[in-house]
């Protein structure tokens, strides 16, 4: 016997889908469900778990093969004291750069034979005088010829 989607009393007598067979009276009587209703509603996405431990590193991979050696390049120039470097113009410019930095005075040709002497607490020039005896003058010899190399008038 077919029955339908519904189940349905008729009498004593019970329609079941489920099992697809009917019977009569109370002893016999299959419960009776309900229609499906309608899905519910979705319910909200849940929350992104925690990450997980990073895997391994890989094993490193196999070396390449060496490469062609290049070729070797040309010689370069060795630089030469006195004409590259350490030239006339570098002592010279070294020289007076010294003496501006401990404080001595710029000089030029026009101070050739002069001396160095302290007046006032300040490092001046002064003539060189002659005869080398007296107050100094032995001195003062002595300190122009050595004042005249440092500054370049010898």
């Amino acid at each position: 016997m077919s029955i339908s989607e519904n189940q349905r009393f008729f009498g004593n007598t019970e329609f079941s889908r489920t099992e697809q067979s009917f019977s009569t009276g109370f002893n016999s009587i299959t419960p009776v469900h309900g229609l499906d209703g309608k899905d519910g509603r979705d319910g909200r996405d849940g929350r992104d778990g925690v990450d997980g431990r990073n895997g391994l590193d890989g094993r490193d991979g196999v070396d390449g093969r060496n490469g062609l050696d290049g070729r070797d390049g040309t010689d370069g120039y060795t630089p030469v004291r006195g004409v590259d470097y350490w030239t006339e113009s570098d002592r010279s410019e070294m020289i007076k750069e010294l003496a501006q930095a401990v404080g001595l005075p710029a000089v030029t040709t026009a101070d050739n034979g002069k001396i160095l002497q302290v007046v006032n607490g300040i490092w001046t020039l002064v003539p060189l005088q002659s005869g080398g005896t007296g107050a100094g003058g032995a001195d003062r010899l002595g300190q122009g010829l050595l004042g005249s190399m440092i500054l370049g008038g010898v």
